[in-house]
């Protein structure tokens, strides 16, 4: 198992344990340690990992971190846990940073309820634990960027130096890209002058910014519609003599069927949830289906992803033409039936994995499928 799966398998024990996990010392058990054993760290040995650190600090005394990690004789990494569902806000965070302060050889301080994992370090002010995490892990959705990131905490990888550079492009990287996220979504005045000010000649009176504000959010809009729909049709390709943007039908289907990121005059419109869902499900399947196999078909009422370009081998449908209430069907070929998922976001997806992957591994074994 790689280390991704291994997140990935993590993080079906976190959905299924979590509900049932009702005291801090359960959380422990059932969901912290086994990510401290997965990432290298021995809760049982205590060369490695001590519990109950003690952390005193000023005048408080008997303060006790749930976790420090060794390395090299030095308290590397210290892990404070609080119950699943506990919120992890300012007051865990001043508690986490009370013990950071007191143990001058941490560089890495962790606040989780076994679900939610926030990462601290010292980068604005030395030996003084930031007020914002530089990564925060949650296993109720896995991003998939962050996977290479954890695995440069690992026992037998961590590298201080490294880790540090790490989360330091990961804290303003994440800073920047809440930042921008905010603008597209709401632009502010100083955003919009900007931008207004190198098109527009006169005045910017409120008038005009506020014309300018719609007009601004518009343009970032179609610009990064423009990059998915450009990316898909450089990857997605009919095959034969099919032009791009050709017109053909789903067997079994009287609806007509286009190549994922073309707009056609009726009513067919690759949505960037589309475009999120079809690579959200390469990604999950990469490892046992090349990438180039996995092809894409937006119809009318469902965007079908497809193995092999072939639609007698259906991988999922993806019914996410209402935003409000997405679908995801998956195909048991087995038993040849069909299940359909409702998401509340496109990531919910992972939470699939096993089925996707099982309808590969069906046609793997080079069963007949049908639809």
């Amino acid at each position: 198992m790689d280390f991704s799966d291994g997140i990935k398998a993590h993080a079906k024990r976190v959905a299924d344990f979590k509900d049932h996990v009702t005291t801090e010392e359960a959380t422990k058990m059932a969901l912290i340690v086994p990510f401290m054993r997965f990432l290298g760290y021995e809760p049982n040995d205590p060369r490695v990992v001590i519990p109950e650190y003690s952390a005193d600090f000023g005048n408080k005394k008997a303060c006790k971190v749930d976790y420090a990690i060794k390395r090299g004789g030095d308290i590397v990494i210290i892990i404070e846990a609080k119950k699943v569902g506990e919120v992890l806000d300012g007051v865990k965070e001043a508690q986490l940073q009370q013990y950071f302060q007191s143990l001058l050889t941490v560089k890495i301080a962790i606040l989780t309820d076994g679900v939610v994992y926030k990462f601290f370090t010292d980068l604005d002010h030395k030996n003084v634990m930031d007020k914002k995490p530089f990564m925060t892990l949650d296993f109720n959705a896995v991003e998939e960027a962050l996977i290479p990131e954890i695995k440069k905490l690992c026992n037998d990888c961590f590298d201080l130096e490294t880790a540090l550079d790490a989360a330091q492009e990961l804290k303003y990287l994440g800073q920047l890209k809440k930042l921008v996220a905010e603008e597209i979504e709401s632009p502010s005045e100083g955003f919009i002058r900007h931008f207004a000010s190198q098109i527009y000649d006169g005045r910017l009176t409120e008038k005009v910014i506020e014309g300018f504000r719609t007009r601004i959010k518009s343009a970032f809009e179609h610009h990064i519609n423009d990059i998915l729909n450009s990316r898909l049709r450089s990857v997605m390709q009919l095959p034969g003599d099919q032009k791009d943007g050709a017109q053909g039908q789903v067997e079994g289907s009287t609806e007509p069927v286009y190549i994922l990121g073309n707009r056609q005059g009726d009513g067919i419109e690759t949505t960037p949830q589309e475009v999120e869902g079809y690579y959200i499900v390469r990604a999950i399947i990469s490892d046992i289906a090349a990438p180039e196999r996995i092809f894409a078909r937006d119809a009318a009422s469902y965007c079908s992803i497809i193995l092999d370009d072939n639609n007698r081998k259906p991988i999922c449908r993806l019914r996410f033409n209402n935003p409000a209430k997405l679908v995801l069907e998956t195909f048991d070929q087995k038993n040849k039936t069909t299940t359909l998922h409702k998401l509340d976001k496109v990531l919910d997806i992972y939470q699939h994995t096993g089925a996707l992957r099982a309808v590969i591994g069906f046609y793997a074994k080079g069963k007949e499928p049908t639809e």
